[in-house]
């Protein structure tokens, strides 16, 4: 069984309101030319093959970098998107792996296979477009990137370090907003899925 966790790190002063939140209002993104935040995203997962002492836990964690490029007439914004840093975990019951970007190329064979793959992406710029509800179009994924990913299209890191992986990173980025106006103590939900390498 796979179980995955999202803790997402906001940049608040990304969000405005069109109007103050007294009566049904409509929700939207306000973009502005040359703007700048940073973000962590963690994802956990839990993997557990039905077996004594099978259970394996994975944390990523990625800082990124967003810029806003442009703002056309109808609010949405040209983004770009860039991996800063990425440290990785993998916890077995026999041993721990361990994986920074910030340090140097690793020993293990494995981390060795996943060093190929997302090395090339730190500090790269991917090319998007956000809308005021955030959601997002027009992924372009740096073509060093795309290569890495071709090179070694099954090493470890699953979907997520994928060419649709990524995409879904992107996505994960910014919570969606709902197209109706809501008023206060109203809630919505928002899901997106994306597949993994192993598990169910």
């Amino acid at each position: 069984m796979l179980k995955q966790l999202i803790v997402q790190v906001l940049s608040i002063s990304w969000l405005a309101l069109t109007a103050p939140a007294m009566a049904d209002t409509t929700l939207q993104r306000k973009f502005q030319k040359g703007e700048a935040h940073r973000q962590q995203m963690t994802f956990k997962r839990t993997i557990d093959r039905g077996t004594p002492n099978s259970q394996t836990e994975n944390s990523e964690n990625l800082e990124m970098e967003f810029v806003c490029d442009d703002v056309l007439p109808s609010g949405v914004a040209s983004l770009r998107q860039r991996l800063r840093r990425v440290r990785i975990s993998m916890t077995e019951p026999d041993e721990t792996l361990k994986y920074d970007t910030n340090e140097g190329a690793p020993n293990d064979l494995t981390l060795q296979q996943m060093d190929r793959i997302i090395r090339p992406m730190i500090g790269a710029d991917w090319s998007m477009q956000r809308d005021t509800r955030g959601k997002i179009s027009r992924v372009v994924l740096p073509e060093m990137a795309l290569n890495a990913l071709k090179a070694s299209p099954d090493a470890f890191g699953g979907k997520l370090f994928s060419e649709a992986g990524l995409k879904w990173i992107a996505e994960q980025a910014e919570i969606s907003l709902p197209e109706k106006p809501v008023k206060p103590g109203d809630k919505w939900t928002t899901s997106n899925d994306v597949k993994a390498a192993f598990g169910t």
